[in-house]
Protein backbone atom coordinates (compact mmCIF):
# COMPACT_ATOMS: atom_id res chain seq x y z
CA UNK A 1 0.00 0.00 0.00
CA UNK A 2 1.38 3.40 -0.98
CA UNK A 3 1.85 5.97 1.75
CA UNK A 4 -0.55 8.89 1.54
CA UNK A 5 -1.61 11.81 3.69
CA UNK A 6 -4.56 9.69 4.89
CA UNK A 7 -2.58 6.67 6.14
CA UNK A 8 0.86 8.10 6.99
CA UNK A 9 0.37 8.49 10.75
CA UNK A 10 -1.17 5.05 11.17
CA UNK A 11 1.50 3.34 9.07
CA UNK A 12 4.51 5.05 10.62
CA UNK A 13 3.29 4.48 14.17
CA UNK A 14 2.90 0.80 13.30
CA UNK A 15 6.43 0.74 11.85
CA UNK A 16 7.95 2.35 14.94
CA UNK A 17 6.11 -0.15 17.11
CA UNK A 18 7.40 -3.10 15.05
CA UNK A 19 10.95 -1.71 15.15
CA UNK A 20 10.61 -1.15 18.90
CA UNK A 21 11.59 2.50 18.66
CA UNK A 22 10.99 3.82 22.17
CA UNK A 23 10.17 7.47 22.63
CA UNK A 24 12.29 7.69 25.78
CA UNK A 25 15.52 6.32 24.24
CA UNK A 26 17.95 8.41 22.16
CA UNK A 27 17.67 7.84 18.43
CA UNK A 28 20.07 8.15 15.46
CA UNK A 29 18.09 8.50 12.22
CA UNK A 30 19.36 7.64 8.75
CA UNK A 31 16.56 8.00 6.24
CA UNK A 32 15.29 7.97 2.71
CA UNK A 33 11.93 9.63 2.09
CA UNK A 34 11.49 8.22 -1.41
CA UNK A 35 8.41 6.18 -0.55
CA UNK A 36 6.77 9.26 1.00
CA UNK A 37 6.65 11.00 -2.36
CA UNK A 38 2.85 11.19 -2.38
CA UNK A 39 2.79 13.21 0.84
CA UNK A 40 2.47 16.95 0.86
CA UNK A 41 5.87 18.16 2.07
CA UNK A 42 7.21 14.74 3.21
CA UNK A 43 10.24 16.23 4.99
CA UNK A 44 7.99 18.34 7.19
CA UNK A 45 5.59 15.49 7.91
CA UNK A 46 8.43 13.17 8.90
CA UNK A 47 9.95 15.93 11.07
CA UNK A 48 6.60 16.64 12.76
CA UNK A 49 6.12 12.95 13.49
CA UNK A 50 9.58 12.57 15.04
CA UNK A 51 9.14 15.78 17.07
CA UNK A 52 5.81 14.60 18.47
CA UNK A 53 6.82 10.97 18.94
CA UNK A 54 10.02 11.49 20.92
CA UNK A 55 9.76 12.65 24.52
CA UNK A 56 11.05 16.13 25.21
CA UNK A 57 14.64 16.02 26.41
CA UNK A 58 15.43 12.70 24.67
CA UNK A 59 18.32 12.95 22.23
CA UNK A 60 17.81 12.73 18.48
CA UNK A 61 20.75 12.71 16.05
CA UNK A 62 20.53 13.30 12.30
CA UNK A 63 23.55 12.78 10.01
CA UNK A 64 24.42 15.98 8.11
CA UNK A 65 27.62 14.75 6.49
CA UNK A 66 29.65 16.85 4.08
CA UNK A 67 31.31 14.57 1.54
CA UNK A 68 31.87 17.17 -1.16
CA UNK A 69 35.31 18.72 -0.79
CA UNK A 70 34.93 22.31 0.29
CA UNK A 71 37.35 24.99 1.40
CA UNK A 72 35.58 25.78 4.65
CA UNK A 73 33.09 23.87 6.78
CA UNK A 74 30.58 26.19 8.40
CA UNK A 75 28.15 24.34 10.73
CA UNK A 76 25.55 27.07 10.24
CA UNK A 77 25.72 27.13 6.42
CA UNK A 78 27.35 24.04 4.90
CA UNK A 79 24.79 21.85 3.17
CA UNK A 80 24.29 18.20 3.99
CA UNK A 81 25.34 15.62 1.39
CA UNK A 82 23.07 12.88 2.74
CA UNK A 83 19.49 13.48 1.77
CA UNK A 84 16.51 15.79 1.78
CA UNK A 85 15.49 15.18 5.38
CA UNK A 86 18.85 16.11 6.87
CA UNK A 87 19.01 19.31 4.83
CA UNK A 88 15.43 20.15 5.82
CA UNK A 89 16.32 19.66 9.51
CA UNK A 90 19.33 21.96 9.15
CA UNK A 91 17.24 24.71 7.61
CA UNK A 92 14.94 24.76 10.65
CA UNK A 93 17.79 26.12 12.74
CA UNK A 94 17.13 23.89 15.75
CA UNK A 95 19.61 21.86 17.77
CA UNK A 96 23.40 21.79 17.59
CA UNK A 97 25.51 20.74 14.62
CA UNK A 98 28.89 19.29 15.44
CA UNK A 99 32.22 20.60 14.18
CA UNK A 100 33.60 17.54 12.40
CA UNK A 101 34.01 18.76 8.80
CA UNK A 102 33.00 15.43 7.22
CA UNK A 103 30.95 13.22 9.58
CA UNK A 104 29.00 15.87 11.44
CA UNK A 105 25.56 15.44 13.01
CA UNK A 106 22.66 17.61 14.05
CA UNK A 107 21.81 16.85 17.68
CA UNK A 108 18.49 17.73 19.25
CA UNK A 109 17.74 17.75 22.99
CA UNK A 110 21.36 17.07 24.04
CA UNK A 111 22.04 19.63 26.77
CA UNK A 112 25.27 17.88 27.84
CA UNK A 113 26.79 17.82 24.35
CA UNK A 114 29.32 20.55 23.59
CA UNK A 115 30.68 20.46 20.02
CA UNK A 116 33.79 22.51 20.85
CA UNK A 117 34.86 19.90 23.43
CA UNK A 118 34.53 16.97 21.04
CA UNK A 119 37.28 15.59 18.83
CA UNK A 120 36.56 17.22 15.46
CA UNK A 121 40.06 16.55 14.12
CA UNK A 122 38.99 13.12 12.90
CA UNK A 123 35.80 11.27 11.99
CA UNK A 124 36.36 8.08 13.96
CA UNK A 125 37.60 7.03 17.36
CA UNK A 126 37.81 8.59 20.80
CA UNK A 127 35.62 11.61 21.64
CA UNK A 128 34.23 11.88 18.11
CA UNK A 129 30.56 12.10 17.18
CA UNK A 130 30.39 8.33 16.78
CA UNK A 131 32.00 7.78 20.18
CA UNK A 132 29.41 10.10 21.74
CA UNK A 133 26.56 8.18 20.08
CA UNK A 134 27.99 4.87 21.30
CA UNK A 135 28.56 6.00 24.89
CA UNK A 136 25.03 7.39 25.11
CA UNK A 137 23.72 4.09 23.64
CA UNK A 138 21.73 5.64 20.83
CA UNK A 139 19.45 3.35 18.91
CA UNK A 140 20.07 3.24 15.17
CA UNK A 141 17.08 3.68 12.88
CA UNK A 142 17.56 2.99 9.18
CA UNK A 143 14.32 4.36 7.77
CA UNK A 144 13.67 2.85 4.32
CA UNK A 145 17.42 2.37 3.79
CA UNK A 146 19.75 -0.55 4.46
CA UNK A 147 23.16 -0.89 6.09
CA UNK A 148 25.10 -0.57 2.85
CA UNK A 149 23.27 2.62 1.88
CA UNK A 150 23.38 4.42 5.18
CA UNK A 151 25.10 2.84 8.17
CA UNK A 152 28.17 5.08 8.43
CA UNK A 153 28.73 3.98 12.02
CA UNK A 154 30.31 0.80 10.65
CA UNK A 155 33.20 2.93 9.35
CA UNK A 156 33.91 3.79 12.98
CA UNK A 157 34.09 0.09 13.80
CA UNK A 158 36.40 -0.49 10.81
CA UNK A 159 38.71 2.20 12.21
CA UNK A 160 38.76 0.67 15.69
CA UNK A 161 39.45 -2.76 14.18
CA UNK A 162 42.17 -1.25 11.96
CA UNK A 163 40.99 -3.14 8.89
CA UNK A 164 43.76 -3.75 6.34
CA UNK A 165 41.91 -2.29 3.32
CA UNK A 166 41.88 1.23 4.78
CA UNK A 167 44.66 3.61 5.74
CA UNK A 168 45.04 6.87 7.62
CA UNK A 169 45.41 9.99 5.52
CA UNK A 170 45.43 13.66 6.43
CA UNK A 171 43.31 16.33 4.75
CA UNK A 172 43.61 20.09 4.97
CA UNK A 173 40.36 21.49 6.35
CA UNK A 174 39.13 24.84 7.63
CA UNK A 175 36.29 25.12 10.15
CA UNK A 176 34.17 28.04 11.34
CA UNK A 177 34.30 27.34 15.06
CA UNK A 178 31.96 29.94 16.56
CA UNK A 179 29.35 32.61 15.89
CA UNK A 180 32.11 35.20 15.43
CA UNK A 181 33.09 33.34 12.24
CA UNK A 182 36.55 32.58 13.60
CA UNK A 183 38.33 30.03 11.40
CA UNK A 184 40.49 27.13 12.44
CA UNK A 185 42.79 25.36 9.99
CA UNK A 186 43.40 21.72 10.83
CA UNK A 187 45.02 18.55 9.55
CA UNK A 188 42.03 16.24 9.48
CA UNK A 189 42.69 12.57 10.14
CA UNK A 190 40.65 10.27 7.90
CA UNK A 191 40.49 6.49 7.47
CA UNK A 192 40.31 6.10 3.69
CA UNK A 193 40.22 3.17 1.30
CA UNK A 194 43.68 2.11 0.19
CA UNK A 195 42.57 2.27 -3.45
CA UNK A 196 39.40 2.79 -5.44
CA UNK A 197 39.12 -0.88 -6.41
CA UNK A 198 38.15 -1.77 -2.83
CA UNK A 199 34.43 -2.26 -2.30
CA UNK A 200 32.57 -3.23 0.84
CA UNK A 201 29.04 -4.47 1.40
CA UNK A 202 27.71 -3.61 4.85
CA UNK A 203 24.58 -5.67 4.24
CA UNK A 204 26.81 -8.70 4.77
CA UNK A 205 26.43 -8.08 8.50
CA UNK A 206 22.69 -8.78 8.51
CA UNK A 207 22.95 -12.59 8.96
CA UNK A 208 25.28 -11.99 11.91
CA UNK A 209 23.14 -9.43 13.72
CA UNK A 210 19.64 -10.73 13.01
CA UNK A 211 19.67 -12.69 16.29
CA UNK A 212 20.80 -9.71 18.36
CA UNK A 213 18.26 -8.86 21.05
CA UNK A 214 17.63 -5.32 19.77
CA UNK A 215 17.66 -6.04 16.03
CA UNK A 216 14.35 -5.45 14.26
CA UNK A 217 13.32 -5.35 10.61
CA UNK A 218 10.06 -4.14 9.10
CA UNK A 219 8.80 -1.93 6.30
CA UNK A 220 6.57 1.09 5.93
CA UNK A 221 5.43 0.20 2.42
CA UNK A 222 8.09 -0.66 -0.15
CA UNK A 223 11.54 -0.64 1.43
CA UNK A 224 12.86 -2.44 4.50
CA UNK A 225 13.70 -0.44 7.62
CA UNK A 226 15.96 -1.61 10.44
CA UNK A 227 16.73 -0.81 14.06
CA UNK A 228 19.38 -1.95 16.52
CA UNK A 229 21.18 -0.47 19.50
CA UNK A 230 24.57 0.97 18.59
CA UNK A 231 26.22 -0.85 21.49
CA UNK A 232 24.99 -4.22 20.30
CA UNK A 233 25.89 -3.45 16.68
CA UNK A 234 29.31 -2.18 17.77
CA UNK A 235 30.20 -5.20 19.90
CA UNK A 236 29.04 -7.73 17.32
CA UNK A 237 30.76 -6.19 14.29
CA UNK A 238 33.98 -5.37 16.13
CA UNK A 239 34.23 -9.01 17.19
CA UNK A 240 33.57 -10.17 13.61
CA UNK A 241 36.22 -7.83 12.17
CA UNK A 242 38.80 -8.96 14.69
CA UNK A 243 38.12 -12.59 13.71
CA UNK A 244 38.04 -11.84 9.97
CA UNK A 245 39.21 -8.32 9.01
CA UNK A 246 37.98 -8.75 5.43
CA UNK A 247 34.49 -9.96 6.21
CA UNK A 248 32.87 -6.77 4.85
CA UNK A 249 34.60 -6.88 1.49
CA UNK A 250 32.66 -7.80 -1.65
Amino acid sequence: MQISNDNFNVKINKLFDELEIRNNKPLLIHSSLYELYKLENPENQFWEFISEYMHKGVGVAIPTYCFAEQKTYDPSKSKSSVGAFSQYALQLGEGLRTLCPIHNHLFLNEDQMFPSKMNFYQSFGSKTDFDFLLNKNYKLLLFAVDFEQACSYIHNIEYLANVPYRKIIYLNREIIINEKNEKLKIKFKYFARRDNSINTDFNKIIPYIKNCSTFRKSKLSIFDSYSISLKELHDKILKLLKENPKILLR
